[in-house]
């Protein structure tokens, strides 16, 4: 774009391949409307979080792990608010894969917290299942809800995988460090409506495990009710020394100006 020249919203009007795909039409007109819904800018490095972010994904969440997708663009034009674009795509599917074996690894410990009967139940998929990237994050996501939900509020988790292109299965193993279980030490509330501080309490409690999961999702369920400046990021945690508690502090007062 030239130096001085007004920036325009991108539109695209549609997405073509220049070979045969396993994406559904469907999908490929959702992607356009949520990328076109997102308000990029002509200046922006948009085509690449299209191809990254949208059409890659979408073939990696149909078992396509180890797809490839390269595209350009070509402006139709437009006015001084947007400017309109045809996006040719080439993809290179690779192997649509299946999910194969799930094990999780203590680092530390010889046995999990959790049975593994448990964690198996509660992660989104299953052996034979297609390997569905966005459902392996949601399992780890909820995985690591699950430990700080109980405590472990340094809990964490890192997947490995392992790859059986003659099967075509993806395993996945996930290391654990669960950290120390946590309970409440004190609690101090500051800057917000004693009403909701009031129900903030009643989550977190001296002498109980801290579930600081409960705590983030009831700050952000209540989002409208605190002041404009503050959030969830402003619940803080300092252990007391060697002992197994924490004291826990929200603080909703503006931040003090910079000198």
């Amino acid at each position: 774009m030239d130096e001085g020249a007004t920036k325009r919203k991108v539109i695209i009007e549609r997405i073509e391949f220049d070979g045969p795909v396993h994406l559904p039409d469907s999908v490929v007109a959702q992607i356009i409307t949520d990328t076109n819904e997102l308000g990029f800018w002509s200046d922006s490095n948009w085509l690449d979080q299209l191809t990254e972010a949208r059409l890659r994904s979408a073939w990696q969440d149909m078992g396509y792990f180890r797809v490839n997708v390269t595209a350009k663009a070509s402006s139709l034009g437009g006015d001084s608010q947007a400017e309109r674009f045809i996006v040719t795509a080439h993809v290179d599917e690779g192997l649509q894969y299946h999910f194969g074996d799930l094990r999780f690894a203590d680092v530390r410990l010889p046995g999990t917290v959790f049975s593994e009967i448990k964690l198996h139940a509660d992660f989104p998929l299953q052996e034979g299942d297609l390997f569905r990237v966005n459902l392996v994050r949601k399992g780890i996501e909820e995985l690591d809800n699950l430990y700080l939900s109980h405590g472990y509020i340094n809990f964490t988790s890192v997947p490995e995988t392992a790859i059986d292109d003659r099967l075509q299965r993806i395993s996945l193993t996930i290391s654990l460090d669960q950290g120390k279980q946590y309970q409440v030490g004190s609690v101090e509330v500051l800057g917000i409506d004693q009403n909701l501080a009031s129900g903030l309490r009643t989550i977190i409690r001296p002498g109980e495990i801290f579930n600081i999961k409960a705590a983030w999702d009831f700050l952000r369920e209540n989002s409208s009710l605190l002041p404009a400046y503050a959030s969830s990021d402003d619940l803080s945690t300092r252990p007391r020394g060697m002992t197994d508690s924490v004291d826990v502090l929200f603080d909703g007062r503006p931040c003090p100006p910079l000198n």
